[in-house]
């Protein structure tokens, strides 16, 4: 229960709340009913087909930098195979695999444009 800080002083102690129990109460409601009602929120403004095209646009950048999916940060040097964990790992060859699969429809493309051209 958050109260003004007049109606504290004339409670009795028993029924005060401290600032830190009314700090750890709102917080424990921002990071669960909050963060709920938010996410529907950005989901919801972006599967909105009516919704402004600004307002799904933005609401799907927040949903991709809360994920960590628009990064700002420079490149860096790229760590060496051995540097990596078992998900970096995987990360790097499914990353691979979809690369040489495009690249392949490519050289399938070009081929059979280049026979058609005989």
């Amino acid at each position: 229960m958050i109260i003004s800080t007049h109606q504290e002083s004339t409670m009795p102690r028993a029924n005060r709340d401290t600032v830190a129990e009314v700090d750890n109460e709102i917080d424990y409601l921002l990071r669960t009913e909050g963060l709920r009602a938010a996410t529907e929120a950005l989901i919801s403004t972006c599967k909105d087909a009516t919704a402004p095209a600004q307002a799904r646009a933005a609401a799907g950048r927040t949903i991709f930098e809360a994920t960590g999916r628009l990064k700002k940060e420079p490149p860096g040097p790229e760590k060496e195979l051995h540097e990596l964990s078992a998900a970096e790992l995987r990360e790097r060859y499914e990353t691979g695999e979809r690369k040489l699969a495009a690249f392949e429809a490519l050289l399938a493309e070009a081929d059979e444009a280049e026979g058609d051209r005989h």
